[in-house]
């Protein structure tokens, strides 16, 4: 039975919605990661119900950490429970990058030790994660509003796609 209704690419994705419901999961990447790495977002969007076109949003100025912090509890359900999206926290101007994609996984880029020190104590590890084959991807309409959310959310310079981002 698919679940997700007629938005959805062969591909499980996420956490299911009783999950979510039961507080299973704080925001992903630690907030201490999030201090250590971030001053700009980048929020791919790769497929959307709402008209947007799909590209990439970089944030036009630089963020602070509340900021950061603010944008991902706001949005937290979101991006745990939609595969629309892929999210990006670069450093400025170290160009460190942590990468929440839309298999829930965590990729850090260009960090130094102290971020690996802040992965570590949180319990993350290194790995090399195996995404079960086929699976699909859903893109809920319980989050069409959090799309249209994040449009207006703050100021976006808009790039094209790259060949990767695609879903």
């Amino acid at each position: 039975m698919n679940r997700c209704g007629p938005f959805c690419v062969a591909h499980t994705y996420g956490f299911p919605a009783e999950e979510r419901k039961r507080g299973h999961c704080e925001f992903p990447i630690p907030n201490e990661l999030l201090q250590a790495a971030a001053k700009c977002i980048l929020y791919v969007l790769t497929v959307s119900r709402r008209g947007n076109d799909c590209a990439r949003y970089q944030s036009a100025a630089p963020c602070s950490f509340d900021g950061i912090e603010l944008f991902a509890h706001t949005f937290q359900e979101y991006f745990e429970g939609d595969a629309r999206q892929h999210l990006w926290f670069i450093g400025v101007p170290t160009e460190a990058q942590l990468v929440y994609d839309n298999h829930d996984l965590i990729y850090s880029y260009g960090n130094d030790d102290s971020v690996i020190s802040i992965v570590k104590s949180k319990g993350l590890s290194e790995g090399n994660p195996q995404i079960p084959w086929p699976h699909e991807h859903c893109y809920n309409e319980e989050f069409d509003a959090s799309e249209g959310e994040i449009m207006e959310y703050c100021e976006w310079a808009k790039f094209p796609l790259k060949e990767y981002d695609n879903p």
